[in-house]
């Protein structure tokens, strides 16, 4: 595509540090193809926006939060049971009523992180000014209503068979028409306030294109290494073990604690226990065991090609970090995507489940074991591995931006 043709970039993302930090690897890249690209999300990203030489409009009012003011905001998420009841709850508050602002000035092609709804509106035909075009990016699980699909959150593996389909279709009835039924009508509500169609509830698009995960080397150079990276990265006489919760569930008593505990006997493993974000230190009185490294922030690429175990808490990131770098995974996970993301990784054969948010010391020693035993857990993880490398996941979002200026469908 000519330079003098080149479509403003429009990055709509939540105002989430696990959801933006993939979609401004994507921005970056696009910058240094010759894009100019602008984000709309929280004003606390600025400087990390910035550093990429990309501009921001903040979100304001409603939008105008960060994970870390999610407790705090709303007391009542914690009192919800965890699962699909909490998960409704996210999407009617964190993410439905969302608004986001356009300043349209040249043909402007929109990316959509796929969980940011403010954008919903234009893309269903609201009055006022609207992007060329729209690209959803997904870097959360696709939770598109699917006849061979179960409904999202209920963790349980498809079934396309005859049988299958029909008990698919009665359940996402029933969950669309019950559990999701107030989120859904809030939707509804805002939609049609903001003058944009009505659109019936239909199975997953023709639309959706299969690109693959973020590829390596495209997020930032880990510019800090604690004092004992060098010990652990050259390694060799022992089995290491990463530990995180990600950058949302943070309680770290949780799952890191648990990690620490259950395999701090053992000294043929080495243990790195990465927090999520610089300056995040474990709770105040936590017993580091000897064969124990703790960092604030850990870039799981630099880590994870030396690694044979990924315990996570099931983090969408956290789990395409793990399929690119071929290691195993041990995950236990209930909040947000995480319980269904758990059970797609037990499905496909790559990590054995802890089916929990808080599993025992002797649960993850036990699934930590299987998974180093276990051949079938390393053939799956380089199937997969393989098949990733298939992908050019920065090529096909340039593609996609290319044909839509041009037009084609």
């Amino acid at each position: 595509m000519a330079a003098s043709i080149k479509p403003l970039i429009l990055v709509c993302c939540t105002p989430i540090y696990g959801h933006l930090m993939p979609i401004r690897a994507i921005g970056k890249e696009l910058i240094a193809r010759g894009y100019e690209v602008t984000f709309v999300t929280e004003s606390a990203y600025r400087k990390i926006i910035e550093e990429i030489r990309a501009s921001l409009v903040p979100l304001s009012g409603y939008g105008d939060y960060t994970e870390a003011e999610i407790d705090e905001r709303w007391p009542v998420r914690e009192t919800l049971p965890k699962g699909p009841v909490q998960l409704a709850f996210d999407l009617e508050e964190c993410f439905i009523k969302i608004h986001k602002e356009r300043h349209p000035s040249r043909p402007i092609i929109l990316l959509n992180e796929g969980i940011f709804y403010g954008s919903l509106p234009e893309m269903a035909g609201a009055p006022g000014l609207c992007p060329t075009a729209a690209i959803s990016l997904g870097i959360v699980p696709l939770t598109q209503s699917s006849i061979d699909c179960l409904p999202f959150g209920l963790s349980l593996p498809p079934d396309s068979s005859p049988e299958g389909r029909e008990r698919n279709k009665a359940m996402n009835k029933g969950i669309q028409e019950q559990l999701f039924a107030k989120a859904q009508a809030t939707f509804l509500e805002i939609m049609e306030t903001l003058g944009a169609r009505r659109e019936g509830l239909h199975d997953a698009p023709p639309s959706i294109i299969f690109s693959g995960g973020l590829p390596k080397g495209h997020r930032d150079a880990f510019s800090d290494p604690p004092a004992w990276w060098d010990e652990t990265i050259t390694n060799k006489s022992k089995k290491a073990v990463l530990v995180s919760q990600g950058s949302l569930a943070v309680n770290f008593s949780d799952l890191i604690v648990p990690t620490m505990i259950g395999l701090q006997d053992r000294e043929d493993i080495i243990v790195v226990v990465a927090l999520g974000k610089k300056g995040a230190t474990v709770p105040e009185g936590t017993l580091v065991p000897a064969n124990a490294r703790v960092g604030s922030f850990v870039p799981f690429d630099d880590v994870l090609p030396h690694w044979a175990v990924f315990v996570t808490n099931g983090g969408y990131g956290a789990f395409q970090h793990g399929v690119g770098n071929v290691v195993r995974l041990v995950v236990g996970g209930t909040t947000e995507d995480k319980a269904e993301i758990t059970a797609r990784v037990e499905w496909v054969g790559i990590a054995v489940n802890l089916k929990t948010s808080t599993p025992t010391p002797e649960a993850v020693l036990a699934a930590v074991d299987e998974v180093i035993s276990g051949p079938k857990y390393k053939e799956r993880s380089l199937v997969l591995e393989a098949e990733m490398a298939t992908f050019d996941s920065m090529e096909n979002v340039v593609k996609n931006i290319e044909e839509v200026v041009a037009g084609e469908p």
